[in-house]
């Protein structure tokens, strides 16, 4: 096996994805030592398999050896590749995203975002990915200092589809507030007669599942900057998010994102708790299928 660690971006020194490639003609994913890739992977964060055959099947097989069970995502403009194997697209459509997350406004987010790109575009939608430790550094440190005694607040009236998708039951009441039980969530949720109002605080510098770093992960610059929602989130008192406080956040990511063009049969491996992802503007005449996993993590 080579193993090949890159770190340059935009002219200054940043975290980028660790890069796996096949020791010989044949070698596939099945042959990787599963130690070593979560040895691996808790350090960096971001690995990058590239140059191995892939399909629907290895890939389920591969991320079935990281993850107990997955998320998927109704009503987010995704389509099912495997809907019993809990396989989507990316979202459809050609817009740029910002950095994000996966579902960070839920406090069952995923731990392991998969990105396996099934037909590479020609030009153009190539993937993004910062790292939130990086960030954290690269903060003011009055920023930082402010930060870090504050809170997100994602208040909201939940979806049951999106709910059931997520928590991967039923979409009807009984079903829902059973997995919310079972999983220790019920105390975010309140069901009223018409609707499922959401009360979720998280800290703004978590610390990452795996490599215990502190980092900044959130929805924040998605919702901000690409739905011009500048209420949600908040802060913990509900006071709107200031913009230099998101400016800041924002700029000092832009240094250090990665940009990410894809090949046939890559696959991307990022720390959902560390990383956050987006994407370039897409071009409408030409391919793109990345295909995806949100895994909740066995180790």
């Amino acid at each position: 096996m080579i193993f090949i660690e890159e770190l340059k971006s935009n002219a200054i020194l940043a975290p980028r994805a660790h890069l796996l490639v096949p020791e010989c003609t044949g070698h596939e994913w099945a042959d990787l030592d599963t130690d070593y890739i979560k040895a691996i992977f808790s350090e960096s964060g971001a690995l990058l398999f590239r140059g191995f055959p892939g399909d629907v099947d290895r890939l389920v097989a591969l991320t079935d050896r990281f993850c107990y069970d997955y998320m998927i995502n109704p009503k987010s403009g995704r389509k099912p590749v495997e809907p019993e194997k809990r396989v989507e697209t990316v979202n459809v459509g050609n817009r740029s995203f910002e950095l994000h997350a996966e579902r960070h406004q839920l406090p069952f987010s995923p731990h392991i975002c998969f990105f396996y790109c099934h037909e590479a575009p020609e030009k153009y939608g190539e993937t993004t990915y910062c790292d939130g430790s990086a960030l954290v550094d690269r903060l003011s440190s009055k920023m930082r200092k402010m930060l870090r005694i504050r809170k997100l607040r994602y208040d909201n009236i939940a979806d049951i589809e999106v709910l059931a998708g997520a928590l991967g039951v039923a979409a009807n009441e009984s079903d829902v507030k059973q997995a919310l039980d079972e999983k220790g969530l019920s105390g975010f949720y309140e069901f009223t007669s018409s609707r499922i109002i959401q009360r979720y605080c998280v800290p703004f510098f978590g610390k990452s599942r795996f490599s215990g770093k502190e980092a900044f992960v959130s929805y924040l610059l998605f919702n901000r900057y690409t739905r011009g929602e500048l209420h949600y989130p908040t802060f913990e008192n509900s006071e709107m998010i200031p913009s230099h406080v998101s400016d800041e956040i924002r700029e000092r990511a832009e240094e250090i994102k990665i940009i990410h063009k894809w090949q046939k049969n890559d696959l991307l491996m990022l720390d959902n708790t560390r990383f956050m992802h987006g994407r370039n503007q897409i071009d409408p005449s030409g391919p793109r299928s990345i295909w995806t996993r949100f895994g909740y993590a066995d180790f």
